[in-house]
């Protein structure tokens, strides 16, 4: 996740998951690009304390865009159906894939050391 500003952002892996779950194009596409970057492996007791750890660092009012809805419900999930105080609203960007203004903010933001992740079609 990363903040409007680009100042704040969170990137977590969970280590414990179910491998037995995945599908092929998990096992051949996202395995490989886990473990890369410091600090973003978590178990799953963690992985709430961390992202309540991180909307405390934002501001008082935080609205979440989302180009995903099994995202939004893997967020609601880790947060246990408990949203933070300050998650005030949800912005959905679906409509937005296809557009170029959409393609060059999600190019201008990973680099290197911010791979861009296998999308599930």
């Amino acid at each position: 996740m990363v903040g409007e500003d680009g100042q704040h952002d969170l990137y977590l892996e969970v280590q414990d998951f179910d491998r037995s779950k995945c599908n092929a194009f998990v096992q051949s596409a996202v395995w490989s690009q886990l473990g890369q970057i410091a600090g973003a492996i978590v178990k799953k007791t963690e992985l709430q304390v961390r992202l309540r750890e991180w909307f405390a660092t934002l501001p008082r009012s935080v609205t979440i865009a989302c180009d995903s809805q099994t995202d939004r419900d893997l967020l609601a999930d880790a947060l246990d159906g408990k949203w933070p105080e300050n998650l005030t609203g949800w912005f959905d960007l679906r409509p937005l894939i296809d557009t170029g203004t959409f393609n060059r903010a999600v190019a201008r933001y990973h680099t290197p050391d911010r791979p861009v992740a296998p999308r599930i079609a």
